[in-house]
């Protein structure tokens, strides 16, 4: 079994890592990075900035609407925005798991 990532897993992950780096707000990594607390604006300035790069809901099915990302490329993702000191994904609770059940029905 191969466990590297692929030459698209690669590009992908570096085209995290830099849109992450560039676009982050200063005060947002820090706030991750020194362990405090984030308000509902912080979030919800992140999720506006991968919003409008279309990565807010890149772990729907594209049926959905969404990217329709691999367990690859999420984990990809995660690890590389947690890495430069965004908010994690999973206290997006309202996009990650309760939109898409809705978005279902």
């Amino acid at each position: 079994m191969d466990l590297n990532y692929t030459a698209d897993e690669l590009a992908f992950r570096d085209e995290v890592r830099k849109f992450t780096a560039a676009k982050l707000p200063k005060d947002i990594k820090r706030k991750v990075l020194e362990h405090r607390r984030l308000t509902k604006d912080d979030t919800m300035r992140w999720q506006d900035i991968l919003a409008k790069k279309g990565w807010l809901t890149g772990h729907w099915p594209k049926q959905f609407g969404g990217l329709g990302w691999s367990p690859v490329e999420i984990h990809i993702f995660d690890e590389e925005t947690a890495g430069l000191g965004a908010p994690l994904q999973r206290r997006l609770l309202s996009v990650r798991h309760h939109a898409l059940p809705i978005a279902k029905q």
